[in-house]
């Protein structure tokens, strides 16, 4: 009569030590390498928004008192921005009104490339004040806007624009 017996077998497990066979080290350092690429990836999502409040005492803006401002600050600006290689540039900016018209705030939504320019844009609209929002439009006591604010520099001039979008 033949003998029935039977034969222990052993089945790696991810956490167990061992040489790199299905379920060994090497699986597990590829599942360790993929979990840290995952954790880096997620970790390089971020955004900042700076948001720009009115002053309070300071006048309200007209579309082109905004721009004679920065026409102003853009005459002291442009001797840097030409030793920059920055000529021109122009940033959209995202404005909140109130009921009134009056930016609550303002934040820079594409950049003009140039950080001190991009600060200049968004000190300049929140000040600003635009023509009473239609009340069905009104929203959680605000409504949204958008700017384009420019500039342009040559060795003899200096030209800022202001857009409603």
């Amino acid at each position: 009569m033949r003998g029935t017996g039977s034969t222990r077998t052993a089945t790696r497990w991810w956490w167990c030590s061992g040489g790199s066979g299905v379920g060994g080290r090497g699986s597990r350092s590829s599942l360790l390498l993929g979990a840290l690429a995952l954790l880096a990836l997620g970790g390089c999502v971020t955004q900042t928004s700076t948001y720009f409040l009115p002053t309070p005492g300071q006048p309200r803006l007209t579309s082109d008192d905004a721009r004679d401002q920065l026409d102003a600050v853009l005459r002291a600006e442009c001797p840097r921005l030409l030793g920059a290689s920055k000529p021109s540039g122009a940033a959209n900016v995202g404005v909140d009104l109130d009921r009134s018209g009056d930016v609550v705030r303002a934040r820079i939504t594409q950049s003009s490339s140039d950080d001190q320019m991009d600060k200049v844009f968004g000190a300049v609209a929140a000040r600003m004040h635009f023509a009473a929002p239609p009340a069905a439009d009104v929203k959680n006591d605000t409504v949204a806007g958008r700017l384009r604010m420019g500039y342009s520099c040559s060795k003899d001039a200096a030209v800022a624009t202001v857009e409603i979008l």
